[in-house]
């Protein structure tokens, strides 16, 4: 059996109501839908209340308008500003990285070097 299987039966076990996210009303662990405000829910989580199921329509919708925002802009002439500013920010992602990655190797390094010493 899977582990998320598993832990959903043991927490459906651990509580025969859970709370609509939206307005905390108590619902049968059951259902799928508060019947107070209409909001779709799932199994309860450790707390007993229900998670929200992950919302497709409204992630693709925001990610298409960030997309058409900054095809506009490209097309009304800031394409020398965005692209300074996407070279700007990937710099300091890779710096980051960078930082980040030495960082570990330092800390394996270290590491290694105690576990090796005795």
């Amino acid at each position: 059996m899977p582990e998320k299987e598993k832990k959903d039966k043991q927490v459906k076990r651990l509580y025969p109501v859970k709370k609509c996210p939206e307005c905390f009303t108590i619902l049968n662990v059951n259902d799928a839908e508060c019947f107070s405000c209409g909001q779709k829910v799932e199994g309860p989580d450790e707390r007993g209340i229900a998670m929200k199921p992950f919302d497709y329509k409204g992630y693709t919708t925001a990610i298409i308008a960030w997309v058409v925002f900054f095809v506009y802009l490209w097309l009304m002439g800031w394409s020398n500003l965005l692209m300074r500013a996407w070279r700007w920010i990937w710099s300091w992602v890779v710096q980051i990285a960078v930082s980040i990655w030495d960082w570990i190797t330092d800390w394996i390094w270290i590491i290694w070097e105690w576990i090796t010493s005795g």
